[in-house]
């Protein structure tokens, strides 16, 4: 039986690496590490359950986990993150900031929540994906929208994406200080978008990032018929196949936002929902060594920001130029969307 459970512990740490390569090598390259990057919190805690039995049996097998562990640690903290030590920061006009995919404002209830989920937390930045409507009498109109969202914000950066006869969505980022400048990133995307914002705060411009990447595009079809398909692996395949080609588009849009980021005059937030998890070649693409997460800096535990299907994996992120100090990062629980609001408070060092 240890001879057997020693094998399983060489496929699980093979497993683990390969995970972590996927944030270094190109999804256009060796598509599958896709699937490994999904599975590194599973793999994280079967080899901490293999750490602890070989410990417990003092055998020598330990050596081959702990040095997974500490070879992949900086990705072990980007998912499971550890609380530590911060300086106290004395910060006159902190920076607060909300990333949601609010999923669009598919009624006036929910447009509603939303909003006086925005009043409560009274953000100086709110960045909106898929914010958009239907056009029929249970959706509110743009106006509505606006209406409401202008009451707090006096300025406002909207781009949509689709304009079809029945609904319109897109990407929005509101803001209380003034926009001096408006972009649309050039990403590819038949459905998907990222925007920018020059942002005067203080007298220093700010520019912020605001992205929805490519989908998986899983339906509530596919994951039923997994669910419940006698032919497992060829379900299996097509779903793998739809993961694939999708990160294959998002790692071409990550290359597209990186050299934005790179070429950027200003300083530089960069949030969003990423449809990735941090462990993948698009979310590091993007936040090369300019930029930190500040939910790895001063989260704690395993963040997921995406639940629906049962799912609690992490996509949506804010990150931020080393310019400015953290003060406070947190997912809220609240279900309004498929994804959870992610809220951020930091200052100019």
């Amino acid at each position: 039986m240890r001879n057997v459970l020693f094998i399983i512990n060489v496929v699980v740490c093979i497993a683990q690496l390969l995970a972590a390569l996927s944030a270094y090598i190109p999804p256009t390259i060796l598509g599958l590490l896709v699937i490994f990057a999904l599975l590194f919190p599973v793999l994280v805690i079967l080899n901490t359950i293999f750490i602890i039995y070989w410990a417990i049996c003092k055998h020598k097998a330990i050596i081959m986990p702990l040095l997974v562990m500490i070879v992949t640690i900086g990705f072990v903290n980007n998912t499971f993150t550890f609380p530590t030590k911060q300086d106290k920061t004395n910060c006159q006009t902190p920076i607060k900031l909300v990333s949601y995919n609010i999923s669009n404002f598919t009624n006036r209830a929910k447009l509603d929540s939303i909003c006086k989920f925005i009043e409560a937390e009274q953000p100086q930045i709110v960045c909106l994906q898929e914010f958009g409507f239907f056009l029929d009498n249970q959706s509110p109109s743009q106006n509505e929208i606006l209406q409401r969202l202008d009451k707090i914000y006096p300025y406002r950066h909207l781009w949509y994406k689709n304009q079809s006869g029945s609904y319109w969505w897109g990407n929005a980022t509101f803001s209380k200080y003034p926009i001096c400048n408006k972009q649309l990133s050039n990403i590819q995307s038949k459905y998907n978008i990222s925007i920018y914002s020059d942002i005067i705060i203080d007298g220093d411009t700010i520019r912020v990032i605001n992205n929805h990447l490519e989908s998986n595009k899983f339906r509530a079809a596919d994951i039923k018929q997994y669910q419940t398909s006698n032919d497992i692996k060829n379900t299996t395949k097509y779903l793998s196949g739809k993961m694939i080609n999708a990160a294959k588009i998002r790692a071409l849009q990550a290359n597209v936002i990186h050299d934005i980021v790179q070429n950027s005059p200003y300083k530089l937030i960069v949030c969003g929902d990423f449809n990735d998890v941090p462990l993948s070649y698009t979310y590091n693409k993007i936040k090369t060594n300019k930029l930190y997460d500040i939910g790895s800096k001063i989260g704690f535990g395993y963040r997921y920001t995406f639940t629906q299907h049962n799912l609690m994996v992490n996509i949506d992120h804010i990150l931020l130029d080393k310019y400015f100090k953290p003060i406070e990062y947190r997912v809220e629980k609240i279900n309004y969307s498929d994804h959870l609001p992610v809220v951020a408070s930091f200052c100019v060092q």
